[in-house]
């Protein structure tokens, strides 16, 4: 019989292929899968209906679906992380958070009449959301101006729907692109604080020079002792210790030692700077 002359080598190898198991199942799930929604709608032309207006109308219908399911999924994640956010704003909100894509858009006949059904689709970043629900939380006024874009693009979209001269019919479709424009840039504000953040606060600075650099932070809290205080920008909190940047992060963990969540202790992958 032919024996293995490194039995140490093949122990070894067993344990490290065990413990990089344990670091897939133990790791992977703190980053949640991409979450795919779907929704179909058909619509029967109405006689004094042009093709434009009946697609218009089932793209609204089905993108309507969609967002009920956006709204859904979003005010579970609300739910679990406590943003203290009404849930009519939580599932307004949703609206801004997805990207529609039209997958298919097929006429047909039913007898005499016209039909178009459209099948759309869209994604929804869990972690991604739970940070912008943080933020919005947080920013009452970026708050206000998302909720009022919303409402204006509610109403264009209806009243788009019901519009038959082409005019105004290109008119609502100018503003409504220009809306989801604001849409984004709103969002984008969030996210340009946090690049800010990332790319220019440095262990040690105080607050004072920090507050120079990027401002007044949306948000400030305190460890229960006082020796920690905790700044955000965006999707990144600035730890300071003693009034001292001391780590940088983008999730507040509670600790029982420290009687809160502003600190810097907890997992590695929650710090951009430690």
């Amino acid at each position: 019989m032919r024996h293995f002359p490194f039995p140490h080598i093949v122990s070894l190898a067993v344990f490290l292929l065990g413990a990089a198991f344990l670091l897939v199942v133990l790791v992977l799930p703190a980053w949640a899968e991409v979450e795919v929604l779907t929704a179909s709608h058909t619509h029967v032309m109405g006689d004094s209906e042009s093709r434009n207006q009946a697609r218009t109308i089932c793209f609204n219908e089905a993108k309507r679906k969609l967002v009920e399911q956006a709204g859904s999924y979003v005010e579970t994640l609300s739910r679990t992380e406590n943003f203290e956010l009404a849930t009519d704003e939580v599932v307004a909100f949703s609206a801004a958070f997805i990207r529609v894509n039209t997958d298919r858009e097929e006429w047909a006949m039913l007898g005499d009449t016209l039909t178009v059904t459209m099948d759309l689709s869209a994604q929804v970043d869990p972690d991604e959301v739970k940070q912008l629900l943080a933020e919005l939380a947080q920013d009452a006024a970026a708050r206000s101006r998302l909720t009022e874009n919303l409402e204006q693009q509610s109403q264009a979209e209806a009243q788009l729907a019901l519009e038959s001269d082409p005019p105004t019919r290109e008119r609502l479709s100018d503003d409504i692109d220009v809306l989801r424009a604001e849409q984004a840039a709103i969002l984008t504000e969030i996210e340009t604080s946090t690049r800010f953040a990332a790319e220019l606060v440095q262990k040690g600075m105080t607050s004072e020079e920090i507050e120079t650099m990027l401002g007044s932070p949306r948000a400030r809290k305190s460890s229960s002792s006082g020796d920690y205080s905790c700044w955000n920008y965006g999707h990144v909190w600035v730890v300071f210790h003693n009034g001292l940047a001391s780590c940088m992060r983008t999730r507040l963990e509670y600790n029982s030692r420290y009687g809160g969540d502003c600190h810097c202790t907890g997992l590695s992958m929650n710090f951009l700077m430690q």
